[in-house]
């Protein structure tokens, strides 16, 4: 199997999951909007975390755009053939894997164990063609070349860390099984319905800076928590820049809520760039910590402003 030319949208970052689907979706030339539109997130209760709302499940979306979707966990002895068999018919397939043995990632490789997925697009000479997200550059995205046998201890090293690892296999179905739908006007009813829960997590986000600032007494309780928060970290930013980003794209009237968002998310990018730093070099760093500090303060004047201009932006739109 071949990659097409993917021009993936790179003014929207995206995790390493979303990232692989959306690279299917643009090698068969189908639009992934809807997928980005299916879903908002929201502060939760601690850890300055996200609770993400779906619109549809993610195998019902899949459908919608024309795909079946299965994940599987494959028994080792298989794992190579299989992946070879899925490309041999022409299907890419997204691995789960640790980032500790990732030899494609120096910032982690035998250093930490941290979630990963890769798009697995094609293999020669004992070689796994697959695309990595750059997580310094945010959408940025390379293609390299993984031995067969690395990319199975990723897997499986995997397994043993975060429990469930799976192989995830995308089928693209004939035309005539595609289901239709109109994902802008649905858009806007989802977030109507569920402003609530985007004004539960604005309040609480308030809150969850307070318990943070708390936290940052205890060096060795943040430092250990420098993986989770850069995770979550990227979390707020991709939801974040995938609605502003389709915002500016569907609703040219979206302007106001696109600046506040733009605004917010340079904060964010520059906070889990510290933590991203700290889990590295496995190393308190005072100065950062104060640093995220005073940017999370702001994040949250920005994010206010931004509840309040979608509120308004809704109240003429539905």
């Amino acid at each position: 199997m071949k990659l097409k030319s993917v021009n993936t949208n790179l003014d929207i970052q995206i995790d390493c999951f979303i990232s692989g689907v959306t690279f299917l979706l643009e090698y068969y030339e189908v639009d992934e909007s809807p997928l980005y539109l299916n879903d908002i997130s929201y502060f939760k209760s601690s850890d300055i975390d996200v609770e993400t709302v779906h619109n549809y499940e993610f195998n019902e979306i899949m459908d919608k755009l024309g795909f079946e979707y299965n994940k599987v966990y494959i028994e080792k002895d298989n794992f190579i053939r299989t992946l070879q068999f899925q490309i041999d018919g022409g299907y890419p397939i997204i691995v789960d894997i640790d980032m500790y043995y990732n030899p494609i990632s120096p910032g982690t490789y035998h250093r930490t164990h941290a979630r990963h997925a890769l798009y697995v697009y094609g293999y020669e000479n004992d070689m796994f063609n697959v695309i990595e997200i750059n997580w310094i550059n945010s959408s940025q995205y390379k293609e390299h070349k993984i031995p067969f046998e690395e990319l199975e201890k990723c897997y499986f090293s995997y397994k043993d860390n975060f429990k469930e690892a799976y192989v995830h296999l995308f089928y693209k179905k004939s035309e005539d099984n595609c289901l239709q739908f109109d994902y802008r006007d649905e858009y806007k009813t989802f977030v109507k319905k569920n402003i609530d829960f985007i004004h539960e997590g604005i309040l609480q986000l308030k809150s969850n800076i307070a318990i943070f600032v708390n936290e940052c007494s205890d060096h060795d309780k943040i430092l250990q928590k420098s993986s989770y928060l850069h995770n979550n970290f990227s979390n707020i930013i991709r939801h974040h820049t995938v609605e502003m980003s389709l915002l500016n794209k569907y609703f040219s009237d979206a302007n106001m809520i696109t600046d506040k968002l733009s605004q917010s998310i340079v904060l964010w990018m520059g906070i889990r760039a510290g933590f991203y730093k700290m889990m590295c070099q496995k190393k308190y760093n005072e100065k950062l910590v104060n640093s995220s500090i005073e940017k999370l303060l702001t994040v949250q004047k920005y994010e206010e402003e931004a509840y309040n201009e979608l509120l308004h932006w809704l109240s003429i739109k539905i």
